[in-house]
């Protein structure tokens, strides 16, 4: 691989996992012994609502919202003691809950369209609250960009902080518990989508700090979309000791040590797509969670995933965080990729001579001969044809004398007058002798 970009991942900067001893299990093993249930599946509309509310004693708060949507609502009352969300929105499903809070499906009121909501609940702590609300701010300011999940509006509620977010199929830790055979074109896709918006993000001064598959969403088109702001921090606000970590099984080791750096999102990115391609059970802790941040890889590498795309990931796993590359670095080295294999698909391979065998030989000779007689054949019947107009100018000629004669008053000779005489140029020569007699 070329190095010139600042990827690298030569054979000689990793080992293997299994010469250390330890063997990662795969999902698609373990995935007899767990229930299907325990798989999330994208939600299906109901006819209802949820209420599990309690009674609100203070108003909802806007936090942020475009002037294209109003807020609060219309159909919003503010003498009832309904929250906004239940109000405004009907909610059709819960999709997801952990310790973030809860997500929720729902149809707004106003348009007519499908929305996810999120709902984090705050209780009597202010930098949690604080948190919350800059997930909020931030993702709004950078969800301009096509891979990052949009936010459309924002609310503060009950001691609660509620997200209005375009609604996305499943995550991709979702795909990856039901696909386990996963195709290079896949993980490049990913790679490339997630390594736009990773861009964009550093570019505005920020680090995401909890990539993972379980935050990487895909929208209803297909196309992989960066969420969950909720541990985004800004690079240029320096007081850094209150960044929670993320979660360990995708966490660069150099953040155990308070070292916030932008690579730290091209470790998890790098590790998650790891994940993705080898079909891995990643571990939270242990020899084995140490072994794969000090470059070793897995063994059982997929045969579908070319070794170019392998070291662009290990690359990104680098144990020194210095080495890993920069997103657009890895976006430059897997469109080079791309590009020298469409090169090689367009390529046309060199004609073979043909192979000769006894059976090949005479249906050639037998070709030859068919052509040469048919040749012959039309020679013949060229030279009949010229031979026939050449001694047959008589019977023409008379045919066209019959057809157009001449006639002229030339007096004859001894006679006193004048009669028409029929006078044929042409053939002249074949008046016989006793005509001229």
């Amino acid at each position: 691989m070329s190095s010139h970009n600042g990827v690298s991942g030569s054979p000689d900067r990793y080992s293997f996992l299994e010469d250390s001893g330890v063997c990662l299990p795969r999902k698609l093993d373990s995935a007899s012994s767990a229930s299907s249930s325990s798989i999330m599946k994208p939600p299906s509309v109901q006819k209802k609502r949820i209420l599990n509310y309690k009674a609100m004693s203070r108003k909802p708060t806007t936090l942020l919202g475009p002037t294209a949507l109003p807020f609060p609502s219309e159909y919003y009352d503010p003498h009832s003691d309904a929250p906004y969300m239940y109000q405004c929105f009907d909610v059709l499903d819960k999709i997801g809950e952990g310790c973030f809070g809860t997500v929720y499906k729902v149809r707004s009121k106003d348009d007519d369209e499908l929305y996810a909501i999120k709902k984090s609940e705050i209780v009597n702590n202010s930098l949690n609250m604080k948190q919350a609300k800059n997930e909020g701010r931030f993702q709004f300011q950078l969800c301009g960009h096509p891979y990052i999940v949009k936010v459309y509006q924002a609310w503060e509620e009950m001691g609660c902080v509620y997200l209005q977010l375009e609604l996305c199929t499943q995550s991709l830790e979702d795909f990856a518990q039901s696909t386990h055979d996963v195709d290079e074109r896949t993980v490049m896709k990913v790679l490339l989508e997630m390594c736009s918006a990773l861009r964009y993000i550093h570019a505005n001064g920020f680090i995401h700090l909890d990539v993972k598959p379980a935050n990487i969403m895909i929208s209803r088109d297909g196309t992989c979309k960066l969420g969950d702001f909720g541990l985004i921090t800004n690079l240029r606000d320096r007081s850094t000791k209150n960044i929670d970590e993320g979660d360990s099984k995708y966490l660069a080791a150099e953040v155990l040590s308070h070292r916030y750096t932008q690579a730290a999102d091209i470790f998890s990115l790098g590790i998650s797509v790891l994940e993705l391609a080898c079909d891995l059970v990643l571990p939270s802790n242990g020899d084995s969670w140490q072994l794969l941040r000090h470059d070793k890889i897995p063994k059982n590498l997929p045969t579908k995933v070319s070794d170019r795309v392998v070291q662009i990931i290990v690359s990104m796993m680098a144990r020194d965080w210095r080495s890993r590359p920069t997103a657009q670095q890895v976006i430059d080295e897997l469109r080079a990729t791309i590009k020298d294999v469409q090169q090689e698909e367009t390529v046309e391979p060199a004609p073979q001579p043909p192979i000769t065998t006894p059976s090949t030989l005479y249906a050639s000779l037998r070709d030859v001969i068919i052509f040469g007689y048919q040749t012959l054949i039309a020679k013949v019947a060229g030279v009949l044809e010229y031979l026939n107009d050449l001694f047959a100018p008589k019977e023409y000629a008379i045919q066209e004398l019959q057809a157009n004669p001449i006639r002229t008053s030339t007096p004859l000779s001894g006679a006193g007058g004048s009669r028409p005489t029929v006078v044929n140029r042409k053939l002249a020569f074949a008046i016989s002798d006793e005509d001229s007699n």
